[in-house]
Protein backbone atom coordinates (compact mmCIF):
# COMPACT_ATOMS: atom_id res chain seq x y z
CA UNK A 1 0.00 0.00 0.00
CA UNK A 2 3.02 2.34 0.81
CA UNK A 3 4.94 1.97 -2.22
CA UNK A 4 1.70 2.52 -4.42
CA UNK A 5 0.64 6.16 -2.55
CA UNK A 6 3.99 7.80 -2.99
CA UNK A 7 4.69 8.13 -6.29
CA UNK A 8 1.16 9.91 -6.11
CA UNK A 9 2.19 12.22 -3.34
CA UNK A 10 4.95 13.03 -4.88
CA UNK A 11 3.56 13.64 -8.03
CA UNK A 12 0.85 16.10 -6.36
CA UNK A 13 3.63 17.34 -4.83
CA UNK A 14 5.57 18.37 -8.02
CA UNK A 15 2.80 19.75 -9.04
CA UNK A 16 1.83 22.13 -6.43
CA UNK A 17 5.46 23.25 -6.28
CA UNK A 18 4.72 23.95 -10.11
CA UNK A 19 1.77 26.07 -9.44
CA UNK A 20 3.22 27.81 -6.80
CA UNK A 21 6.37 29.17 -8.77
CA UNK A 22 4.12 29.93 -11.58
CA UNK A 23 1.98 32.38 -9.58
CA UNK A 24 5.42 33.69 -8.26
CA UNK A 25 6.83 34.66 -11.65
CA UNK A 26 3.15 36.54 -12.71
CA UNK A 27 3.36 37.78 -9.47
CA UNK A 28 7.10 39.49 -9.97
CA UNK A 29 6.07 40.11 -13.08
CA UNK A 30 3.07 41.88 -12.34
CA UNK A 31 6.00 43.97 -9.82
CA UNK A 32 8.27 44.89 -12.19
CA UNK A 33 5.07 46.17 -14.72
CA UNK A 34 3.93 48.19 -11.41
CA UNK A 35 7.41 49.58 -10.57
CA UNK A 36 8.14 50.74 -14.68
CA UNK A 37 4.20 52.36 -14.66
CA UNK A 38 5.41 54.00 -11.40
CA UNK A 39 8.52 55.34 -12.61
CA UNK A 40 6.81 56.93 -15.71
CA UNK A 41 4.25 58.41 -13.70
CA UNK A 42 7.13 59.91 -11.32
CA UNK A 43 8.98 61.10 -13.91
CA UNK A 44 5.54 62.75 -15.54
CA UNK A 45 4.48 64.24 -12.60
CA UNK A 46 8.30 65.71 -12.28
CA UNK A 47 8.24 66.98 -15.36
CA UNK A 48 4.76 68.58 -15.31
CA UNK A 49 6.30 70.40 -11.72
CA UNK A 50 9.16 71.32 -13.39
CA UNK A 51 7.59 73.12 -16.31
CA UNK A 52 4.97 74.54 -14.36
CA UNK A 53 7.74 76.37 -12.22
CA UNK A 54 9.51 77.26 -15.13
CA UNK A 55 6.93 78.29 -17.93
CA UNK A 56 4.28 80.98 -17.09
CA UNK A 57 0.83 80.67 -16.90
CA UNK A 58 -1.11 81.30 -20.27
CA UNK A 59 -5.07 82.95 -20.20
CA UNK A 60 -7.23 79.74 -21.24
CA UNK A 61 -9.88 81.88 -23.24
CA UNK A 62 -9.32 85.61 -24.10
CA UNK A 63 -12.31 87.22 -25.61
CA UNK A 64 -14.12 90.95 -25.57
CA UNK A 65 -17.08 89.81 -24.47
CA UNK A 66 -19.39 86.15 -23.59
CA UNK A 67 -22.40 85.73 -23.69
CA UNK A 68 -24.62 82.83 -21.96
CA UNK A 69 -27.36 80.69 -22.87
CA UNK A 70 -30.14 78.54 -21.77
CA UNK A 71 -30.94 75.02 -23.11
CA UNK A 72 -33.99 77.04 -25.17
CA UNK A 73 -31.52 79.26 -26.59
CA UNK A 74 -32.12 82.57 -24.52
CA UNK A 75 -29.72 84.72 -23.32
CA UNK A 76 -29.66 84.67 -19.60
CA UNK A 77 -26.35 86.15 -18.82
CA UNK A 78 -23.98 88.70 -20.60
CA UNK A 79 -20.39 90.23 -19.56
CA UNK A 80 -18.47 92.82 -21.78
CA UNK A 81 -16.19 95.36 -21.82
CA UNK A 82 -18.31 98.43 -22.99
CA UNK A 83 -17.30 101.06 -25.74
CA UNK A 84 -16.50 103.39 -23.39
CA UNK A 85 -14.01 101.26 -21.55
CA UNK A 86 -16.47 99.89 -18.39
CA UNK A 87 -16.66 96.21 -17.71
CA UNK A 88 -20.61 94.97 -17.39
CA UNK A 89 -21.77 92.09 -15.86
CA UNK A 90 -25.79 91.49 -16.41
CA UNK A 91 -27.41 88.66 -15.38
CA UNK A 92 -30.90 88.03 -16.81
CA UNK A 93 -34.12 85.93 -16.04
CA UNK A 94 -36.16 83.21 -18.23
CA UNK A 95 -38.08 86.17 -19.54
CA UNK A 96 -35.36 88.67 -21.05
CA UNK A 97 -35.50 90.73 -17.71
CA UNK A 98 -32.40 91.95 -16.33
CA UNK A 99 -32.34 91.13 -12.32
CA UNK A 100 -28.46 92.10 -11.65
CA UNK A 101 -25.93 93.62 -12.68
CA UNK A 102 -22.46 94.36 -11.64
CA UNK A 103 -20.27 97.44 -13.41
CA UNK A 104 -16.69 99.31 -13.23
CA UNK A 105 -16.90 102.03 -15.14
CA UNK A 106 -14.31 104.11 -16.78
CA UNK A 107 -13.79 106.89 -13.83
CA UNK A 108 -13.38 104.06 -11.48
CA UNK A 109 -17.09 104.06 -9.95
CA UNK A 110 -18.39 100.55 -9.18
CA UNK A 111 -21.88 100.02 -9.23
CA UNK A 112 -23.79 96.91 -8.05
CA UNK A 113 -27.50 96.76 -9.11
CA UNK A 114 -30.75 94.65 -8.31
CA UNK A 115 -34.06 94.74 -10.55
CA UNK A 116 -37.66 93.43 -10.25
CA UNK A 117 -39.55 91.16 -12.41
CA UNK A 118 -40.30 93.77 -14.58
CA UNK A 119 -36.53 95.08 -15.16
CA UNK A 120 -36.99 98.04 -13.10
CA UNK A 121 -34.04 99.10 -10.85
CA UNK A 122 -34.84 98.62 -7.26
CA UNK A 123 -31.51 99.61 -5.46
CA UNK A 124 -27.91 100.11 -6.13
CA UNK A 125 -24.86 100.11 -4.03
CA UNK A 126 -22.03 102.30 -5.24
CA UNK A 127 -18.65 103.04 -4.42
CA UNK A 128 -17.40 106.52 -6.29
CA UNK A 129 -14.41 107.07 -7.54
CA UNK A 130 -13.67 109.73 -4.67
CA UNK A 131 -14.40 107.41 -1.94
CA UNK A 132 -17.90 108.12 -1.36
CA UNK A 133 -20.16 105.09 -0.91
CA UNK A 134 -24.55 105.08 -1.55
CA UNK A 135 -27.30 102.58 -0.73
CA UNK A 136 -30.13 103.38 -2.80
CA UNK A 137 -33.88 101.65 -2.52
CA UNK A 138 -36.21 102.72 -5.29
CA UNK A 139 -39.89 102.53 -5.47
CA UNK A 140 -41.49 100.17 -8.43
CA UNK A 141 -41.58 103.55 -10.29
CA UNK A 142 -37.76 104.04 -10.33
CA UNK A 143 -38.25 106.88 -7.20
CA UNK A 144 -35.33 106.77 -4.92
CA UNK A 145 -37.60 106.00 -1.49
CA UNK A 146 -34.30 105.50 0.88
CA UNK A 147 -30.40 106.23 0.80
CA UNK A 148 -27.70 106.04 3.26
CA UNK A 149 -24.12 107.23 2.36
CA UNK A 150 -21.16 107.58 4.01
CA UNK A 151 -19.24 110.48 2.09
CA UNK A 152 -15.80 111.17 1.83
CA UNK A 153 -14.95 113.68 4.70
CA UNK A 154 -16.15 110.79 6.84
CA UNK A 155 -20.31 112.55 6.74
CA UNK A 156 -22.93 109.77 7.19
CA UNK A 157 -26.20 110.52 6.22
CA UNK A 158 -29.60 108.70 5.99
CA UNK A 159 -32.03 110.71 3.56
CA UNK A 160 -36.13 109.44 3.37
CA UNK A 161 -38.38 110.47 -0.17
CA UNK A 162 -41.57 110.66 -1.08
CA UNK A 163 -42.79 108.86 -3.79
CA UNK A 164 -42.14 111.55 -6.01
CA UNK A 165 -38.56 110.85 -4.95
CA UNK A 166 -38.40 114.21 -3.17
CA UNK A 167 -36.20 114.01 -0.10
CA UNK A 168 -38.21 115.13 2.78
CA UNK A 169 -36.21 114.31 5.93
CA UNK A 170 -32.41 113.42 6.47
CA UNK A 171 -30.36 112.86 9.16
CA UNK A 172 -26.54 113.88 9.37
CA UNK A 173 -23.37 113.09 11.27
CA UNK A 174 -20.67 115.65 10.40
CA UNK A 175 -16.87 114.93 10.99
CA UNK A 176 -16.93 117.05 13.70
CA UNK A 177 -19.28 115.05 15.72
CA UNK A 178 -22.35 117.58 15.30
CA UNK A 179 -25.68 115.54 14.52
CA UNK A 180 -28.37 117.46 12.38
CA UNK A 181 -31.92 116.11 11.12
CA UNK A 182 -33.22 117.65 8.97
CA UNK A 183 -37.24 117.52 7.66
CA UNK A 184 -38.30 119.01 4.28
CA UNK A 185 -41.87 119.48 2.78
CA UNK A 186 -43.24 118.48 -0.49
CA UNK A 187 -41.19 120.35 -2.38
CA UNK A 188 -37.99 118.78 -0.89
CA UNK A 189 -37.07 122.38 0.62
CA UNK A 190 -35.91 121.81 4.43
CA UNK A 191 -38.87 123.93 7.24
CA UNK A 192 -37.40 122.62 9.97
CA UNK A 193 -33.89 121.47 11.65
CA UNK A 194 -32.90 120.15 14.74
CA UNK A 195 -28.74 120.61 15.78
CA UNK A 196 -27.16 118.43 18.12
CA UNK A 197 -23.72 120.15 18.44
CA UNK A 198 -20.34 118.22 19.95
CA UNK A 199 -20.19 120.79 22.75
CA UNK A 200 -23.48 120.13 23.95
CA UNK A 201 -25.68 123.05 22.64
CA UNK A 202 -28.73 122.35 20.96
CA UNK A 203 -30.83 123.90 18.32
CA UNK A 204 -33.92 123.71 16.33
CA UNK A 205 -34.81 126.03 13.41
CA UNK A 206 -38.16 126.94 11.74
CA UNK A 207 -38.00 127.88 8.22
CA UNK A 208 -40.46 129.35 6.24
CA UNK A 209 -41.46 128.07 2.17
CA UNK A 210 -38.77 130.44 1.23
CA UNK A 211 -36.36 129.26 3.16
CA UNK A 212 -35.87 132.45 5.26
CA UNK A 213 -35.51 131.57 9.08
CA UNK A 214 -38.18 132.35 10.95
CA UNK A 215 -37.13 131.08 14.66
CA UNK A 216 -34.47 129.20 16.84
CA UNK A 217 -35.22 127.70 19.66
CA UNK A 218 -32.01 126.86 21.23
CA UNK A 219 -30.27 125.16 24.71
CA UNK A 220 -26.85 125.83 25.88
CA UNK A 221 -24.79 123.17 27.47
CA UNK A 222 -25.47 124.53 30.69
CA UNK A 223 -28.98 124.30 29.95
CA UNK A 224 -30.18 127.96 29.68
CA UNK A 225 -32.48 127.99 26.92
CA UNK A 226 -32.91 130.92 24.46
CA UNK A 227 -35.95 131.54 21.65
CA UNK A 228 -35.65 134.10 18.76
CA UNK A 229 -38.42 134.78 15.94
CA UNK A 230 -37.60 136.48 12.74
CA UNK A 231 -39.34 138.58 10.50
CA UNK A 232 -39.74 137.51 6.77
CA UNK A 233 -36.24 139.35 6.21
CA UNK A 234 -34.69 137.72 8.58
CA UNK A 235 -34.78 140.58 10.80
CA UNK A 236 -34.45 139.70 14.69
CA UNK A 237 -38.01 141.01 16.14
CA UNK A 238 -38.18 138.85 19.78
CA UNK A 239 -35.74 136.99 21.78
CA UNK A 240 -35.75 135.74 24.99
CA UNK A 241 -34.00 136.15 27.60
Amino acid sequence: MAGVEVPALQEETMTDKKSLAERVDRLETGNRRLKRICAVLIAVVGLALLLGQTAPLTPIIEAGGFILKDNAGNIRGDWRVADDGSTVLAMIDAEGKPRAGLGVLQDGETVFSLHDREGMSRGHWRVFADGATALNLLAKDGNPRAGFAVLPDGTTMLDLSNRQGKSRGSWMVLPDGKTTLSLRDAEGKARCRLDVNRDGTTTAWLIDAEGKVRGMWGMLADGSPSLEHFDKEERLIFRTP
